[in-house]
């Protein structure tokens, strides 16, 4: 019997090594193993694109930071449409499916819809030993085990590559090329700060029913940052001058997603964030003749003031 189950805790809490620890017992049992990260050990096939994804039958597949594939608030883009047409069929095609996520929100609704198990990894010490010990729940919240896995984390850490990082699905055509080393920079500088998540948007862009780059989730605040780069005279590069309706509709689009709209700015050797929704710096925007000045706006210091 196929199934689609949703590995869930924060940083740490050894998701992967779940997912990678039923992957080796489902190889002994001679079940082809499909992966988006690298096993070391375990005979697998990478899926890194949709077409991968679709060519996926009688098999086990490890989906690791699904949200940077599924990401909820792009839920209307084709990667997020073809993931659930894929997801949807795999009782068809005789695919069991896990997924990792350090939020359940941040997946697809419909997907979320389509998981019928819930598991819930720690790492516990026992003997001196670190173990993952895990709890499994249906769709009604009913806890069907509590288990720990056989080997300790050092036997299940040497099976994978535990400092990867999972890249979007089809990425070298989801970003401008212009905007992306920008991008890398904040998204790096982001993920060094403390009790913080940060996901890439996948397919942003001025077209995207969700024209930002990065959603940030801190402190139960949900942010959407759209990075801006800046030309000679602190003149930020923006895709529309005088239209003073393009910053309201922006605004609108973050308060539909129930999001609190931001621009970061890299300026003078460091980030400067501009909240959108400050009334001083969202009339300047709707009003400026020309494009908008670095030293025109208010910097907010509510990123800036995350702890390192």
């Amino acid at each position: 019997m196929t199934f689609i189950k949703a590995v869930l805790g924060l940083q740490g809490c050894g998701k992967t090594m779940y997912m990678t620890a039923q992957a080796l017992i489902w190889h002994k049992k001679g079940t082809p193993i499909y992966s988006n990260y690298h096993l070391k050990t375990i005979p697998y096939t990478p899926i890194t694109s949709i077409e991968d994804c679709n060519k996926m039958r009688n098999g086990v597949a490890l989906l690791d930071e699904f949200y940077h594939w599924v990401f909820a608030r792009s839920s209307m883009t084709k990667v997020n449409k073809e993931m659930v047409n894929i997801l949807t069929m795999n009782r068809k095609r005789n695919m069991s499916i896990y997924y990792s996520a350090q939020l359940y929100r941040t997946i697809d609704v419909i997907i979320r819809d389509l998981t019928n198990r819930f598991i819930y990894p720690e790492i516990k010490i026992n003997n001196e030993k670190k173990y993952i010990y895990y709890k499994e729940y249906d769709l009604l919240g009913r806890k069907k085990c509590y288990k720990r896995l056989r080997h300790d984390t050092e036997y299940y850490g040497e099976l994978y590559d535990t400092n990867q990082e999972i890249k979007n699905l089809d990425e070298s055509n989801s970003f401008s090329d212009n905007g992306k080393p920008l991008e890398d920079q904040f998204f790096n500088y982001m993920k060094r700060k403390k009790n913080i998540l940060v996901i890439r948007i996948p397919n942003s862009g001025q077209y995207s029913r969700l024209p930002y780059d990065f959603i940030v989730f801190y402190n139960g605040v949900v942010y959407c940052v759209d990075v801006k780069s800046v030309r000679s005279r602190g003149r930020i590069t923006t895709n529309w001058i005088t239209k003073g309706n393009d910053i309201e509709d922006k605004v609108k689009v973050a308060k539909d997603f129930n999001c609190m709209p931001f621009w970061a700015v890299f300026f003078s050797q460091r980030w400067h964030f501009i909240n959108l929704t400050d009334i001083n710096n969202f009339n300047y925007l709707k009003y400026v003749k020309d494009t908008p000045v670095v030293g025109k706006l208010k910097m907010d210091n509510v990123f800036s003031c995350f702890p390192i």
